[in-house]
Protein backbone atom coordinates (compact mmCIF):
# COMPACT_ATOMS: atom_id res chain seq x y z
CA UNK A 1 0.00 0.00 0.00
CA UNK A 2 3.15 2.21 0.61
CA UNK A 3 4.38 2.72 -2.91
CA UNK A 4 0.34 3.02 -4.43
CA UNK A 5 -0.20 5.54 -1.40
CA UNK A 6 2.99 7.88 -2.66
CA UNK A 7 1.51 7.18 -6.39
CA UNK A 8 -2.08 8.12 -5.55
CA UNK A 9 -0.52 11.37 -3.80
CA UNK A 10 1.61 12.45 -7.16
CA UNK A 11 -1.59 11.66 -8.88
CA UNK A 12 -3.98 13.85 -7.48
CA UNK A 13 -1.24 16.73 -7.65
CA UNK A 14 -0.48 16.11 -11.28
CA UNK A 15 -4.21 16.65 -11.68
CA UNK A 16 -4.52 19.64 -9.57
CA UNK A 17 -1.36 21.08 -11.44
CA UNK A 18 -3.71 21.16 -14.62
CA UNK A 19 -5.50 23.59 -12.92
CA UNK A 20 -2.21 24.79 -11.16
CA UNK A 21 -3.63 24.61 -8.20
CA UNK A 22 -2.25 24.15 -5.06
CA UNK A 23 -3.69 21.89 -2.27
CA UNK A 24 -4.04 21.66 1.14
CA UNK A 25 -3.65 18.31 3.12
CA UNK A 26 -6.97 17.81 3.73
CA UNK A 27 -7.50 18.06 0.31
CA UNK A 28 -5.37 15.64 -0.76
CA UNK A 29 -6.53 13.23 1.46
CA UNK A 30 -10.06 13.69 0.27
CA UNK A 31 -9.71 13.93 -3.21
CA UNK A 32 -6.60 11.28 -3.32
CA UNK A 33 -6.87 9.55 -7.10
CA UNK A 34 -7.23 5.66 -6.38
CA UNK A 35 -10.02 3.37 -6.10
CA UNK A 36 -9.02 2.25 -2.71
CA UNK A 37 -9.50 3.36 0.80
CA UNK A 38 -6.65 5.18 2.03
CA UNK A 39 -5.71 6.48 5.77
CA UNK A 40 -5.04 9.46 6.91
CA UNK A 41 -2.24 8.50 8.65
CA UNK A 42 -0.50 6.14 5.44
CA UNK A 43 -1.52 9.37 3.45
CA UNK A 44 0.62 11.93 6.43
CA UNK A 45 3.81 9.43 6.19
CA UNK A 46 4.11 9.19 2.42
CA UNK A 47 3.61 12.98 1.96
CA UNK A 48 6.44 13.29 4.52
CA UNK A 49 8.34 10.79 2.33
CA UNK A 50 7.53 12.30 -0.79
CA UNK A 51 8.66 15.48 0.51
CA UNK A 52 11.97 14.41 1.87
CA UNK A 53 12.81 12.96 -1.66
CA UNK A 54 11.77 16.36 -3.14
CA UNK A 55 8.91 15.07 -5.41
CA UNK A 56 6.57 17.64 -3.31
CA UNK A 57 7.30 21.01 -1.91
CA UNK A 58 5.39 21.91 0.98
CA UNK A 59 4.59 25.93 1.94
CA UNK A 60 6.29 26.97 5.28
CA UNK A 61 3.69 27.47 8.35
CA UNK A 62 0.70 25.53 6.09
CA UNK A 63 -0.01 22.18 5.39
CA UNK A 64 -0.40 23.62 1.53
CA UNK A 65 0.98 21.52 -1.14
CA UNK A 66 2.13 21.33 -4.33
CA UNK A 67 4.73 19.44 -7.13
CA UNK A 68 8.41 20.28 -6.46
CA UNK A 69 8.80 23.07 -8.90
CA UNK A 70 5.86 24.96 -8.37
CA UNK A 71 6.08 27.05 -5.59
CA UNK A 72 4.63 29.65 -7.48
CA UNK A 73 1.19 27.60 -7.04
CA UNK A 74 1.51 28.75 -3.35
CA UNK A 75 1.08 32.54 -3.96
CA UNK A 76 -1.57 32.15 -7.11
CA UNK A 77 -3.72 30.15 -4.78
CA UNK A 78 -3.98 33.14 -2.21
CA UNK A 79 -4.92 35.35 -5.07
CA UNK A 80 -7.93 33.07 -6.83
CA UNK A 81 -8.85 32.55 -3.23
CA UNK A 82 -9.34 36.42 -2.89
CA UNK A 83 -11.11 36.40 -6.63
CA UNK A 84 -13.29 33.57 -5.65
CA UNK A 85 -14.78 35.37 -2.11
CA UNK A 86 -16.52 37.85 -4.27
CA UNK A 87 -17.93 35.51 -7.15
CA UNK A 88 -18.73 33.20 -4.06
CA UNK A 89 -20.92 35.50 -2.66
CA UNK A 90 -22.64 36.63 -6.03
CA UNK A 91 -23.24 32.73 -6.77
CA UNK A 92 -24.95 32.79 -3.38
CA UNK A 93 -27.48 35.91 -4.18
CA UNK A 94 -28.15 34.95 -7.58
CA UNK A 95 -28.97 31.20 -5.87
CA UNK A 96 -31.00 32.45 -3.42
CA UNK A 97 -33.39 34.23 -6.26
CA UNK A 98 -33.04 30.95 -8.82
CA UNK A 99 -34.56 28.64 -5.57
CA UNK A 100 -37.53 30.84 -5.71
CA UNK A 101 -38.55 28.50 -8.90
CA UNK A 102 -40.65 25.95 -7.52
CA UNK A 103 -38.90 22.93 -9.70
CA UNK A 104 -35.39 23.59 -8.64
CA UNK A 105 -34.42 21.16 -6.16
CA UNK A 106 -31.33 22.26 -5.60
CA UNK A 107 -28.60 24.99 -6.34
CA UNK A 108 -24.78 24.20 -6.23
CA UNK A 109 -21.64 25.46 -7.51
CA UNK A 110 -19.48 23.75 -9.69
CA UNK A 111 -16.12 23.66 -11.60
CA UNK A 112 -13.72 26.03 -10.20
CA UNK A 113 -15.28 28.30 -8.25
CA UNK A 114 -15.93 24.82 -6.00
CA UNK A 115 -12.51 24.59 -4.87
CA UNK A 116 -11.98 28.47 -4.61
CA UNK A 117 -9.57 28.32 -7.53
CA UNK A 118 -11.26 31.35 -9.38
CA UNK A 119 -9.37 33.73 -11.80
CA UNK A 120 -10.66 37.03 -12.04
CA UNK A 121 -12.31 36.70 -15.21
CA UNK A 122 -13.93 33.47 -14.59
CA UNK A 123 -18.02 33.28 -15.50
CA UNK A 124 -19.37 31.29 -12.20
CA UNK A 125 -20.82 27.89 -12.80
CA UNK A 126 -24.40 26.49 -11.21
CA UNK A 127 -25.65 23.36 -11.53
CA UNK A 128 -29.16 22.57 -10.66
CA UNK A 129 -31.67 19.70 -9.63
CA UNK A 130 -34.86 19.84 -11.00
CA UNK A 131 -38.34 18.00 -9.88
CA UNK A 132 -38.83 15.15 -12.03
CA UNK A 133 -39.75 15.80 -15.74
CA UNK A 134 -38.96 19.61 -15.76
CA UNK A 135 -35.53 20.51 -16.61
CA UNK A 136 -36.12 22.35 -19.60
CA UNK A 137 -39.12 24.32 -17.64
CA UNK A 138 -36.87 25.05 -15.13
CA UNK A 139 -33.85 26.35 -17.44
CA UNK A 140 -36.25 28.81 -19.69
CA UNK A 141 -37.29 30.25 -15.92
CA UNK A 142 -33.77 30.10 -14.90
CA UNK A 143 -32.80 32.14 -18.46
CA UNK A 144 -35.44 34.61 -17.79
CA UNK A 145 -34.21 35.55 -14.36
CA UNK A 146 -30.33 35.77 -15.37
CA UNK A 147 -31.71 37.94 -18.25
CA UNK A 148 -33.49 40.40 -15.95
CA UNK A 149 -30.64 41.05 -13.70
CA UNK A 150 -27.73 40.89 -16.62
CA UNK A 151 -26.26 38.28 -14.82
CA UNK A 152 -26.53 35.03 -17.85
CA UNK A 153 -23.54 34.71 -19.89
CA UNK A 154 -23.96 34.70 -23.69
CA UNK A 155 -21.78 32.15 -25.44
CA UNK A 156 -19.97 34.49 -28.02
CA UNK A 157 -20.18 37.29 -25.55
CA UNK A 158 -16.60 39.19 -24.70
CA UNK A 159 -18.19 40.11 -20.97
CA UNK A 160 -17.67 36.42 -19.01
CA UNK A 161 -16.39 37.62 -15.59
CA UNK A 162 -18.93 36.88 -13.15
CA UNK A 163 -21.78 35.94 -15.25
CA UNK A 164 -23.63 33.21 -14.68
CA UNK A 165 -23.45 29.80 -16.51
CA UNK A 166 -26.00 26.94 -16.00
CA UNK A 167 -23.59 24.53 -16.50
CA UNK A 168 -25.08 21.41 -16.13
CA UNK A 169 -29.77 20.90 -14.96
CA UNK A 170 -30.54 17.39 -14.36
CA UNK A 171 -34.20 16.40 -13.12
CA UNK A 172 -34.80 14.12 -10.39
CA UNK A 173 -34.66 11.11 -12.83
CA UNK A 174 -31.77 11.81 -13.77
CA UNK A 175 -29.25 12.30 -10.82
CA UNK A 176 -27.05 9.40 -11.72
CA UNK A 177 -24.84 10.57 -13.50
CA UNK A 178 -24.90 8.39 -17.37
CA UNK A 179 -22.18 5.66 -18.04
CA UNK A 180 -20.12 7.85 -20.84
CA UNK A 181 -19.72 10.47 -18.40
CA UNK A 182 -18.22 8.45 -15.79
CA UNK A 183 -14.56 9.47 -15.58
CA UNK A 184 -12.10 10.73 -13.54
CA UNK A 185 -13.33 14.59 -14.41
CA UNK A 186 -17.21 13.82 -13.79
CA UNK A 187 -15.82 12.42 -10.72
CA UNK A 188 -14.24 15.46 -9.15
CA UNK A 189 -17.32 17.58 -10.18
CA UNK A 190 -19.58 15.36 -8.07
CA UNK A 191 -17.38 15.02 -5.64
CA UNK A 192 -16.44 19.40 -5.31
CA UNK A 193 -19.60 20.45 -6.31
CA UNK A 194 -20.53 22.92 -3.15
CA UNK A 195 -24.75 22.81 -2.69
CA UNK A 196 -25.82 26.39 -1.67
CA UNK A 197 -29.59 25.74 -1.53
CA UNK A 198 -31.79 22.47 -0.93
CA UNK A 199 -35.03 21.23 -1.05
CA UNK A 200 -35.49 17.76 0.71
CA UNK A 201 -31.83 16.56 0.68
CA UNK A 202 -31.90 15.97 -1.80
CA UNK A 203 -27.80 16.51 -2.36
CA UNK A 204 -27.87 13.80 -0.16
CA UNK A 205 -29.50 11.34 -2.60
CA UNK A 206 -27.37 13.16 -5.68
CA UNK A 207 -24.02 11.78 -3.65
CA UNK A 208 -25.53 8.35 -3.38
CA UNK A 209 -27.07 7.80 -6.65
CA UNK A 210 -23.19 8.45 -8.10
CA UNK A 211 -21.21 6.14 -5.38
CA UNK A 212 -19.39 5.25 -8.73
CA UNK A 213 -17.11 7.93 -8.08
CA UNK A 214 -15.53 5.97 -5.56
CA UNK A 215 -13.76 3.88 -8.49
CA UNK A 216 -11.57 7.11 -9.08
CA UNK A 217 -11.82 9.10 -5.87
CA UNK A 218 -12.42 6.53 -2.84
CA UNK A 219 -11.25 8.39 0.31
CA UNK A 220 -14.52 11.20 -1.48
CA UNK A 221 -16.93 8.74 -0.43
CA UNK A 222 -17.41 9.65 3.04
CA UNK A 223 -17.73 13.26 4.43
CA UNK A 224 -19.72 15.01 2.38
CA UNK A 225 -22.21 15.68 5.02
CA UNK A 226 -19.68 18.74 5.75
CA UNK A 227 -21.08 20.19 2.69
CA UNK A 228 -24.68 19.21 3.39
CA UNK A 229 -23.97 21.54 6.47
CA UNK A 230 -23.04 24.30 4.75
CA UNK A 231 -26.07 24.94 2.30
CA UNK A 232 -29.61 26.36 3.19
CA UNK A 233 -32.21 23.41 3.67
CA UNK A 234 -35.63 23.84 2.60
CA UNK A 235 -38.23 21.12 3.20
CA UNK A 236 -39.97 20.50 -0.06
CA UNK A 237 -44.20 21.48 1.05
CA UNK A 238 -46.90 20.97 -1.19
CA UNK A 239 -48.00 23.99 -2.46
CA UNK A 240 -43.95 23.51 -3.76
CA UNK A 241 -45.07 20.03 -5.35
CA UNK A 242 -48.14 21.93 -6.35
CA UNK A 243 -46.51 24.15 -8.46
CA UNK A 244 -43.94 21.70 -9.67
CA UNK A 245 -46.61 19.69 -10.95
CA UNK A 246 -48.24 22.58 -12.86
CA UNK A 247 -45.61 23.41 -14.48
CA UNK A 248 -44.21 20.06 -15.26
CA UNK A 249 -47.24 20.34 -17.60
CA UNK A 250 -45.13 22.71 -19.96
CA UNK A 251 -42.56 20.75 -20.43
CA UNK A 252 -42.73 19.34 -23.50
CA UNK A 253 -43.47 22.82 -25.07
CA UNK A 254 -40.41 24.28 -23.00
CA UNK A 255 -37.93 21.72 -24.68
CA UNK A 256 -39.64 22.05 -28.00
CA UNK A 257 -39.05 25.77 -28.42
CA UNK A 258 -35.08 25.80 -26.36
CA UNK A 259 -34.35 23.11 -29.17
CA UNK A 260 -36.25 24.71 -31.92
CA UNK A 261 -34.24 27.87 -31.23
CA UNK A 262 -30.68 26.36 -30.65
CA UNK A 263 -31.09 24.12 -33.89
CA UNK A 264 -28.87 26.37 -35.52
CA UNK A 265 -26.29 27.22 -32.56
CA UNK A 266 -25.29 23.39 -31.11
CA UNK A 267 -21.95 22.43 -30.61
CA UNK A 268 -20.91 19.69 -28.46
CA UNK A 269 -23.93 20.40 -25.53
CA UNK A 270 -26.31 17.33 -24.76
CA UNK A 271 -29.93 17.79 -24.46
CA UNK A 272 -31.68 14.67 -23.41
CA UNK A 273 -35.27 14.59 -22.16
CA UNK A 274 -34.10 15.43 -18.58
CA UNK A 275 -30.35 16.00 -18.65
CA UNK A 276 -29.04 18.94 -19.97
CA UNK A 277 -24.97 19.74 -20.39
CA UNK A 278 -24.12 23.00 -21.70
CA UNK A 279 -20.51 24.68 -21.51
CA UNK A 280 -19.21 27.01 -24.30
CA UNK A 281 -15.81 24.98 -23.25
CA UNK A 282 -16.00 21.41 -22.24
CA UNK A 283 -12.95 21.28 -20.12
CA UNK A 284 -13.60 17.33 -20.22
CA UNK A 285 -11.95 17.51 -23.90
CA UNK A 286 -8.43 19.21 -22.49
CA UNK A 287 -8.34 18.53 -18.74
CA UNK A 288 -7.58 14.55 -19.31
CA UNK A 289 -4.99 14.50 -21.92
CA UNK A 290 -3.21 17.28 -20.03
CA UNK A 291 -3.39 14.89 -17.16
CA UNK A 292 -2.60 12.04 -18.83
CA UNK A 293 0.54 13.59 -20.62
CA UNK A 294 1.81 14.42 -17.23
CA UNK A 295 1.16 11.09 -15.58
CA UNK A 296 3.22 9.84 -18.60
CA UNK A 297 5.81 12.24 -18.46
CA UNK A 298 6.26 11.35 -14.28
CA UNK A 299 6.37 7.88 -14.69
CA UNK A 300 8.86 7.55 -17.61
CA UNK A 301 10.95 10.33 -16.39
CA UNK A 302 11.69 9.23 -12.51
CA UNK A 303 9.86 6.84 -9.95
CA UNK A 304 8.25 8.57 -6.73
CA UNK A 305 10.18 4.80 -5.18
CA UNK A 306 13.53 6.33 -5.51
CA UNK A 307 15.43 7.18 -2.45
CA UNK A 308 16.99 9.80 -3.42
CA UNK A 309 15.85 13.12 -4.10
CA UNK A 310 14.33 13.72 -7.38
CA UNK A 311 14.48 17.28 -8.84
CA UNK A 312 13.29 17.36 -12.69
CA UNK A 313 11.94 20.36 -14.33
CA UNK A 314 8.02 19.47 -14.29
CA UNK A 315 6.73 18.89 -18.30
CA UNK A 316 7.93 22.41 -19.35
CA UNK A 317 6.52 21.25 -23.16
CA UNK A 318 3.28 20.03 -21.93
CA UNK A 319 1.34 22.99 -22.22
CA UNK A 320 0.90 23.76 -18.61
CA UNK A 321 -1.34 26.40 -18.00
CA UNK A 322 -0.17 30.01 -17.55
CA UNK A 323 0.29 31.44 -14.44
CA UNK A 324 -0.46 34.97 -15.37
CA UNK A 325 -4.07 35.70 -14.68
CA UNK A 326 -6.59 37.16 -16.80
Amino acid sequence: MTDATQLAIVKTLLYADVFSYAMYEEQIKHYLISPYKTGTRDIDRMLNTLQKKGVIIKKRGEHLYALWDKQSLFRLRVKRKRYARKKLQIAKSIGKILFFIPTIRLVGISGSLALSNAKRSDDIDLFLITSSGTAWVTRLLALGILELFHARRHAKSRRLTNTICLNMIVDYNHISLPFADRDLYSAHEVAQMKPLFDRNQTYTTFRKANQWIGEFLKNSMGGYGERRKMCTTIPLTLPIRFFSFVLSMFEHVARGVQLLYMHSKRTREVVDAGYIRFHPDDARRWVLPRYQKRVTAFTSKSSVLEKKPIYLPLFPTLGAGSLREK
